[in-house]
């Protein structure tokens, strides 16, 4: 027999270490394990909180939460609590491996039952090793059906809850009985309050969608019904200031001038409305032409030239010596540069020069608007084509502005596939540059 010696430890010892190296080696793959879990739920949770509808949540988990929770089925409803205990479930979202179609009807769900109670109270993950604990909780109605169909044999029912309110609950379910673990259930719990929350936020968005489409319809109805109006009143004065009604004196002369800047006004306000209401409820119709731009730029300089020089200004014309046709909207651009322009030539003193301008860089139209007026502080230049946004700067002569042109003149320029820049100098002017596609032929949409 072998003595014990400093390099031979006794038997005991040596079965004491075996078995502490084996711990320490599943210890290891445990928390290997772990890690991996953790890595993945904060992967999913990052893409989770990035979301703002179930479908692109949905999507994100159902591409990569296998690997720490199987599943052969996913299914998020959302739920109508408004009515008291008879709640409604409504099949947001279904993954399904056998192709399962989402059905079209609400599904039912008596929220007032004890194993709902305790499911929403709780607030925790249930598992159901066995298809057939699901009848306690959803009865055997259209939710059971929906998460049984397709041989299903086990599933987790996760309640989502954001603010204390039922939102919705995940389903997963799988074909192998007893799938489902509470070291599943705990995982699922982690991201449940992100899934609840993008519920509420969906809810949300729709909720301020409906309220935004009736806005519009609302501003769209008034400013219709008071564009007539006013445009009768403006006529009228055009009349009188005419004189065509009998002679007026200098006073008189004055104050029809007054009421006839202030119908202009709001003419120009109402036209304006209307049109961000046609863009945002999506009724804006580009009626796609074939122009030659310079012909078409002389023509609208010459227009604006007046406007200008009433002023002082000079406008000047910048265009290529070849031909450049384009398919545009005419009078879509025509109300982008005009626009553009009359900003100029309210943020420029007598005796300064604007630059209208034409060129071809890169296959794309580039127009461009400069003047040497005011300027714009560079920190307001942000917020400068949102609507109803003003800057610091004030015109050189007064002139009124109902801060809705450039949010107009952005979201046409986007309607044709382009995009508005600037740049300004307080003191030394500021430079619009509209850059669109160089199309030849009309886009496939407008076919």
């Amino acid at each position: 027999m072998k003595a014990n010696g400093p390099g031979n430890p006794p038997g005991d010892l040596r079965s004491d270490l075996t078995r502490l190296g084996q711990e320490v080696l599943e210890m290891s793959r445990s928390l290997q394990g772990r890690y991996a879990d953790v890595k993945a739920l904060n992967q999913i949770m990052e893409q989770v909180n990035a979301g703002l509808l179930p479908d692109q949540v949905m999507g994100t988990i159902y591409a990569t939460m296998r690997p720490i929770i199987p599943y052969q089925r996913i299914c998020l409803l959302t739920l109508d609590t408004e009515h008291g205990g008879e709640g409604q479930a409504c099949a947001e979202w279904l993954g399904d491996d056998f192709e399962m179609a989402l059905p079209e009807t609400p599904v039912c769900v008596d929220l007032m039952s004890a194993e709902m109670q305790r499911l929403l109270k709780e607030g925790r993950t249930l598992t159901f090793s066995e298809i057939a604990q699901l009848g306690n909780l959803c009865a055997q109605g259209s939710l059971y059906r929906l998460m049984c169909e397709g041989g299903m044999h086990s599933a987790l029912v996760c309640p989502l809850v954001a603010l204390g309110r039922p939102v919705g609950l995940l389903v997963l379910s799988h074909r192998h009985h007893g799938a489902y673990t509470q070291n599943h259930a705990n995982l699922l719990d982690q991201i449940s309050g992100q899934l609840a929350t993008v519920i509420e936020k969906s809810r949300l968005y729709r909720q301020l969608v409906k309220l935004n489409e009736l806005k519009n319809r609302f501003l769209g109805i008034a400013a219709h019904d008071l564009r007539n109006p006013i445009g009768v009143i403006k006529g009228y004065l055009d009349l009188l200031s005419l004189e065509m009604v009998g002679p007026l004196n200098r006073e008189q002369m004055g104050f029809v001038a007054l009421m006839k800047e202030t119908a202009g006004g709001m003419l120009n306000m109402i036209n304006d409305l209307l049109d961000v209401s046609a863009i945002e409820s999506g009724r804006l119709d580009l009626r796609w032409r074939e122009l030659e731009l310079c012909d078409y730029l002389t023509r609208l300089a010459a227009n604006q030239r007046l406007l200008a020089e009433a002023k002082g200004i000079r406008l000047e014309l910048l265009i290529p010596e070849e031909p450049v046709h384009a398919w545009l909207d005419p009078e879509r651009i025509e109300q982008v540069l005009t626009n553009l322009i009359n900003n100029a030539i309210k943020f420029s003193d007598p005796h300064t020069t604007i630059t209208l301008s034409l060129s071809v860089e890169g296959g794309r139209l580039v127009l461009s608007v400069s003047d040497q007026g005011r300027g714009i502080p560079r920190d307001e230049l942000p917020k400068l084509f949102e609507e109803f946004s003003r800057t610091s700067t004030t015109p050189t002569a007064g002139e009124k502005s109902t801060g809705l042109g450039l949010a107009i003149v952005k979201r046409m320029v986007s309607a044709h596939g382009g995009y508005v820049d600037v740049s300004s100098v307080v003191g030394m002017g500021s430079l619009f540059i509209v850059n669109l596609p160089l199309r030849h032929k009309p886009p496939a949409s407008a076919a």
